[in-house]
């Protein structure tokens, strides 16, 4: 029998040094929520505490031989693994899905650098086409107010003219009454 209760106290005694570890475990878990640190609560840390309490709770339901609670224990365990499972499954095909979109994105970029330079070439083109016309604009507004100066100049010199003729027309019909009247 003493080989039996010694393989028992060895087990109590690792049993006791897991107890500790986790109570340790806990207690930095509970610094790092108070202190805010969230980086330091990883969700494999939860996954972590939940099998540590399963495995402490189906010992306690083992001593006292309550096959049901533990089978009830044990189904919620794996009800909550295969959720978990699910969720993990639909983040991967989302991030495939992303994945696929991203490389599908990136041979479009590769594929139309290869157009890149002839496309900094018609920019430039372009670019020297529109200096040529905005010169173009300059010219041709620069002529346009010489042509309305000269318009301007010329209208001017046209009333002029016409004041002249209508003066000339009054002298004439002045010089007609004369010569009538004589």
């Amino acid at each position: 029998t003493w080989p039996r209760v010694l393989g028992a106290m060895s087990w109590l005694v690792e049993l006791l040094m897991y107890d500790q570890e986790v109570a340790k475990f806990e207690d930095e878990m509970q610094n790092k929520r108070e202190a805010g640190d969230v980086d330091g609560l990883l969700d494999h840390s939860l996954d972590d505490k939940a099998f540590f309490d399963f495995l402490g709770n189906a010992y306690i339901y083992f001593l006292e031989g309550k096959e049901a609670e533990y089978e009830a224990l044990r189904k919620n365990l794996m009800d909550s693994f295969s959720s978990q499972f699910d969720q993990i499954t639909s983040q991967i095909s989302f991030l495939e899905t992303k994945n696929a979109s991203l490389r599908e994105e990136t041979e479009k970029i590769l594929k139309n650098s290869a157009d890149l330079p002839k496309l900094q070439e018609k920019q430039k083109n372009y670019d020297s086409d529109l200096d040529k016309f905005k010169m173009l604009v300059d010219q041709r507004r620069a002529k346009k107010k010489m042509f309305e100066e000269k318009i301007e100049a010329n209208t001017k010199k046209l009333q002029a003219v016409k004041s002249e003729i209508n003066e000339f027309k009054s002298r004439i019909e002045v010089l007609k009454d004369r010569v009538s009247k004589q």
